[in-house]
């Protein structure tokens, strides 16, 4: 293999590299955005959740559910689960 050859491998291989090294990166990238809106999702959810437990059954009723609904609501609102309710 002459010294011509050896460069032009060489540089395929750092391209490769970059290459994969961009991959890599983006994978990354996307899991910890999804990690990061998750963790966000279930701060908003328990903060829900706490806010309607400190409610009295009375405004419940006002809201439309009942205190048992209180876990089906929020995972509804936070998107955990489909919405099943009549607005």
């Amino acid at each position: 293999m002459n010294t011509h050859t050896q460069v032009h491998v060489g540089a395929a291989l750092v391209a490769d590299l970059r290459a994969e090294t961009d991959r890599l990166l983006r994978k990354l990238r996307l899991a910890l955005r999804r990690f990061l809106l998750d963790r966000q999702r279930r701060r908003e959810a328990a903060r829900t959740s706490a806010a309607l437990h400190a409610l009295d059954s009375r405004a419940l009723r006002d809201l439309g559910f009942d205190r048992s609904e209180i876990g089906s609501v929020v995972a509804e609102m936070t998107g955990d689960a489909e919405c099943t309710r009549i607005r």
